[in-house]
């Protein structure tokens, strides 16, 4: 059986802190174009050393992939996919990032990996206001980002004593950060159209085949970097044009990763719920009347939920809030024995010998 584990909780938190860290960060430098360009760039260059170190790629890469890993393996896990909306939402956001960043990713990361090019603020702002497509995905990925940010910090904080008092100043930088960071971005946008009216577009080492599209960010071969971009590669077109392919490869190279794991994840899933179905049924008989046909494996919370019963859970399942426990008057001994998460909460509450939380107890019978 699979079971919610104290180090998973405290991987999934760490990791979600470090992400909503950077993306503040991120956005809060974007918002700076609201005063000049040459803001933007400014805090761009004191904080990105970090980020680049090898502590802090460590951090970032690490934190962002360990928290996709972390929601497959919670999808995998599950034995039945209804929950309340706010999961759903959760779940749903968060796996819209990886599609939407992946171009973005292999523009920035891989221009300067496989291209050794540092690009700067005016080259991704004029990159992407020339395509349509590129300000509309972009205008999405920041909104999304944000609300899965914002939806998984308020569910986790929410329990803090010192959360509520809090909500109105908190409520405040939630919709004012991703609002001054996109007016900023606007702002910038629309001074460089201004400045350039002469000189049209091109970005640097962009490659089209046949005329179909690169990597993303720019539809010619010219090699003009912007205002403070550096080109550390060859200035051949072959050269360029090997490169830019490798950087929209790796674009490929991300979507395919995250949609084989995803599939994977969910044939995985299905898999095992086969596994659980061959061990039979079990009864569970609940308060209100109803008898609830169950699967061996599945927790009292799945299985209260797969037949439409209201439950209470405020922190989503994962043994923190206790508000799903449930009092078992017969048949304790056929439930698996307390984790050592669900063990903790129970010490906290002072629970009963017979109290069990609902998203950990596993009925092994009737």
């Amino acid at each position: 059986m699979v079971h919610y584990t104290l180090f998973e909780r405290r991987l999934r938190i760490t990791t979600g802190v470090i992400l909503a860290v950077y993306l503040s960060l991120h956005l809060l430098n974007h918002s700076l174009g609201l005063v000049s360009l040459a803001a933007m760039e400014s805090m761009r260059m004191l904080v990105t050393p970090f980020w680049r170190s090898p502590v802090g790629a460590f951090l970032i890469y690490g934190s962002l992939f360990t928290h996709f890993l972390l929601a497959l393996w919670s999808i995998f896990r599950r034995s039945t996919l209804r929950m309340p909306a706010w999961e759903t939402s959760q779940v749903v956001l968060g796996l819209s990032v990886i599609p939407l960043a992946a171009g973005h990713i292999a523009a920035t990361w891989g221009s300067r990996n496989l291209l050794n090019i540092d690009i700067d603020y005016k080259y991704i702002i004029e990159g992407i206001g020339s395509n349509n497509w590129w300000v509309t995905r972009q205008l999405l990925l920041v909104l999304i980002v944000w609300f899965h940010v914002s939806i998984g910090l308020h569910f986790w904080l929410r329990l803090k004593s010192w959360y509520r008092p809090a909500l109105p100043v908190t409520y405040i930088f939630a919709v004012l950060i991703p609002l001054l960071a996109l007016v900023g971005a606007i702002r910038v946008s629309s001074e460089l159209d201004q400045a350039s009216g002469t000189e049209p577009y091109s970005s640097p080492g962009s490659y089209q085949p046949g005329g179909s599209g690169g990597y993303d960010y720019g539809a010619s071969t010219s090699n003009r970097y912007g205002s403070t971009g550096r080109n550390y590669g060859s200035d051949s077109t072959s050269t360029s044009q090997l490169q830019s392919w490798s950087v929209d490869d790796l674009k490929h190279a991300i979507l395919g990763m995250f949609y084989g794991l995803l599939l994977l994840t969910l044939a995985g899933r299905w898999l095992r719920l086969r596994i659980l179905r061959s061990k039979g049924e079990i009864r569970i008989h609940h308060p209100g009347g109803e008898k609830i046909s169950a699967r061996v494996g599945q927790t009292l919370l799945e299985a209260i939920r797969e037949h439409g019963i209201p439950h209470a859970s405020v922190c989503g399942g994962r043994a923190r809030c206790t508000t799903c426990r449930v009092r078992i008057r017969q048949g304790l001994e056929n439930c698996t024995p307390p984790q050592e998460v669900e063990q903790q909460a129970l010490l906290r509450i002072k629970a009963d010998p017979n109290v069990r939380l609902a998203c950990q107890a596993r009925p092994t019978s009737d």
